[in-house]
């Protein structure tokens, strides 16, 4: 997810909700949610291209937020490797570099669900 609305996408229905609904008892929910209160990053970092019609792009893929996508499959494969191995749902077993950077965010099972940092709601 993202601490910030863009592209109509509201944090508060997109991941976060999704992350809200699920039990923390179960063991296993995670929120990734990348800082994009000040460096514009829009929902449009995930498409080749950006977004736009026709010749008309309301906002381009930017080579600057390449990590990115490094840390999304990074995040996946620590996911999948957990769940293969019935492992662990603990928050050191998904730190990233950037979580660590501070460029995203990382919320693990209990982590509170009324806590409010950087315009996230979680």
């Amino acid at each position: 997810g993202f601490t910030k609305t863009t592209c109509f996408v509201n944090v508060d229905k997109a991941a976060l909700a999704a992350y809200r609904l699920t039990s923390p008892d179960v063991g296993g929910r995670i929120l990734y949610a990348i800082k994009n209160n000040k460096n514009h990053m829009t929902h449009c970092v995930f498409t080749d291209r950006g977004c736009g019609m026709g010749m008309f792009i309301v906002c381009s893929a930017k080579d600057a937020f390449d990590w990115v996508y490094e840390s999304v499959a990074e995040s996946v494969r620590l996911f999948l490797e957990t769940l293969g191995s019935e492992g662990d749902f603990h928050k050191r077993n998904f730190e990233l570099n950037e979580t660590n950077s501070g460029r995203i965010l990382l919320y693990v099972n209990e982590d509170d669900s009324t806590h409010r940092h950087h315009n996230l709601r979680i």
